[in-house]
């Protein structure tokens, strides 16, 4: 029997956990569908198939290999998502949960018989060593993928922490095929990282939805607060995030969104072929960060838990949404117990935005499109991070020439000029530094800048007055 192992494969979508049926009740679903004679014929085909498997196949199977396989056929027919999870493969479920399990550090999933990279994870060994989302990985140790299940891949690139493990990957717009050689490593997972950027502005990076990732970010958000009692802004990084638990992803959401009695803020809703089952989940909390202006950065691999977040703080206008299409998984698994160590993962709803819009397979539009690609300084930066400060000194203002008129300012306002420029010279290399790195980034900072500088302006009846 062939399966898809879930350690990568539940963290590249991250396959959205809902309240699970009981199994009574699916027990009770069965006996009905088995009551319709149209519906009998076809499960004598199945009892018939497994009989000529157990009796003719090459190979002995058991009864318990031949069954599993079944549903698993069963339920691989439907979409990409819905699984049979075995007991491994309900482990590996729990430990992706929970944020920590052993092999590269990358989300990879099947497509065209291909296995494609969806997102490398912060801080380990394929982020490291420069994987990219998009990439395919055509070659494990120097083997060719060709003919290998998600599953038989992924096991080739898991070991032992430690041992050596060398990839081949085709990256478009390369000239060549890329070998990578890693070691492998235990993964463990923080979602969520932080630091103060550009003087006075906050970076939220979620690397993944687990269960405690909003209590973690409320954390993040005190110590950024902590450093920087003027904070001015914040950066939620989403890129390269493939998502995790919904209950999560509302959380986060509800952590950015203010609630009156009179407006309340809808964040995401579900429609399942039973009405009854249809989730709509509300913000109920106030807004953590005091309404301070807000960048969402999102990218291809920001998929499900992400877009959830990016679609509600777009739709309710919290957040401007910076960067590329996100990855489009707007449908929602629901793991269901059969036995004590088994579960079937099976796709229940789509979930859809505060207005309405779906995200299967449409993604997040973002409000700025900045493509991905590094830029060139306008610098000749191939002699290294000195130019950058150098070039500082280029800058042609008045104030550039030679005994140029000053300003009518008495002194203290003139000191006061003069540490505003220092200032600007000081952002002005960061921002430089930082565009040259993420340029995605840097124009996120931008765009908080004049957001701020928007918020200072007189409103519109006292600039007509001045």
């Amino acid at each position: 029997m062939k399966k898809i192992n879930l350690t990568l494969y539940i963290s590249l979508f991250g396959f959205l956990c809902m309240p699970v049926f009981s199994q009574g009740d699916q027990v009770k679903q069965v006996n009905q569908v088995g009551q319709s004679p149209d519906t009998q014929k076809h499960i004598d085909k199945l009892s018939r198939s497994i009989g000529l498997v157990k009796q003719a196949y090459v190979d002995e199977l058991s009864d318990e290999e031949i069954l599993e396989g079944a549903i698993d056929g069963m339920l691989q027919s439907l979409d990409p998502h819905s699984r049979f999870l075995d007991d491994d493969d309900f482990e590996d479920l729990q430990m992706s949960v929970h944020g920590e399990f052993a092999g590269l550090g990358m989300h990879v999933s099947a497509e065209n018989e291909r296995i494609k990279v969806i997102s490398p994870i912060d801080d380990t060994p394929a982020q490291r060593a420069g994987v990219k989302a998009g990439d395919y990985i055509i070659k494990i140790n120097d083997v060719s993928v060709a003919g290998l299940t998600l599953d038989e891949a992924v096991k080739k690139m898991r070991g032992q922490p430690g041992t050596e493990v060398s990839i081949t990957l085709l990256r478009p717009k390369a000239p060549k095929p890329i070998k990578l050689s890693l070691i492998r490593e235990n993964i463990k997972l923080d979602s969520v990282k932080s630091e103060i950027i550009a003087e006075d502005y906050g970076y939220l990076r979620i690397s993944q939805f687990q269960g405690n990732t909003a209590e973690e970010l409320k954390k993040n958000i005190d110590k950024l607060v902590k450093e920087n009692a003027h904070l001015k802004g914040y950066v939620l990084d989403l890129r390269n995030n493939p998502g995790g638990l919904l209950d999560a992803a509302v959380a986060v959401s509800d952590t950015f969104l203010q609630v009156t009695p009179a407006n309340p803020k809808k964040i995401v809703f579900t429609k399942s072929r039973n009405p009854l089952e249809s989730i709509t989940s509300y913000a109920v909390s106030d807004d953590y960060t005091h309404g301070l202006p807000m960048v969402v950065l999102v990218n291809m691999g920001s998929a499900s838990a992400s877009e959830i977040v990016a679609g509600a703080l777009q739709d309710h206008q919290r957040a401007v949404i910076v960067g590329v299409k996100t990855f489009g998984k707007g449908s929602v698994q629901t793991v269901i117990p059969i036995s004590e160590t088994n579960a079937v993962k099976l796709t229940t709803a789509r979930y859809y935005t505060p207005n309405g819009i779906a995200i299967q397979s449409r993604g997040v539009i973002p409000d700025v499109i900045i493509e991905e690609e590094e830029i060139d300084l306008l610098v000749d930066n191939t002699k290294g991070d000195k130019n950058d400060s150098d070039n500082l000194d280029l800058v042609f203002d008045e104030s550039s020439f030679e005994h140029a008129i000053v300003s009518n300012n008495d002194i203290q306002k003139d000191k006061a000029t003069k540490e505003a420029l220092a200032n600007y010279k000081k952002d002005y290399k960061n921002a430089q530094s930082l565009l040259h790195k993420d340029k995605q980034l840097a124009q996120a900072i931008s765009i908080l800048k004049v957001l701020n500088a928007m918020n200072k302006m007189p409103p519109n009846n006292a600039l007509a007055n001045a």
